[in-house]
């Protein structure tokens, strides 16, 4: 009869998993803001929808009226302009099936994802303090006097 797997007083790994993933993303896309400020990087599909990143957004446009015909089907990459025109809000336009818009900066998601690595930090330092261990490094806390500093890091307890 095999063993049941062992208790263990460490913390689950996803708020670490969390955190990481939410600096990275963030991190992605503030480069991603950043390059558009000085690029314009577009996709246009032959019907007539663009995606892309410009002037610090992201968005999707269906035009099958023809103003975006002079892009070719696949990647364009061109000047965006000047830096003073960045868009700072949100933008849509629904005029009909065949002509409609949504542009968001990315700030908002690169802000989402940065919100959601802190809350991935503090649920970390939260379930590190249940499970015994210094809510700095992780060392466990096991036979430690109450309010004695930890010997691995040397941080206060908490």
């Amino acid at each position: 009869m095999p063993c049941p797997p062992p208790t263990s007083s460490v913390p689950a790994r996803w708020p670490r998993r969390v955190r990481r993933g939410g600096l990275w993303v963030g991190g992605v896309l503030v480069l991603a803001w950043v390059a558009s400020l000085f690029g314009m990087f577009t996709w246009q599909h032959g019907n007539g929808l663009i995606v892309g990143y410009i002037r610090g957004r992201t968005g999707v446009t269906m035009n099958k009226f023809g103003w975006g015909s002079q892009f070719k089907r696949g990647w364009t990459i061109q000047s965006s302009g000047r830096l003073d025109q960045v868009r700072w809000l949100p933008e849509w336009h629904f005029g009909s099936a065949k002509q409609w818009w949504v542009w968001v900066p990315l700030w908002v998601p690169a802000a989402a994802a940065f919100a959601g690595a802190g809350a991935g930090w503090g649920l970390e330092i939260l379930a590190r303090r249940r499970a015994g261990l210094c809510p700095r490094c992780g060392y466990s806390r096991e036979g430690l006097p109450r309010g004695a500093v930890c010997p691995e890091c040397g941080s206060a307890a908490a």
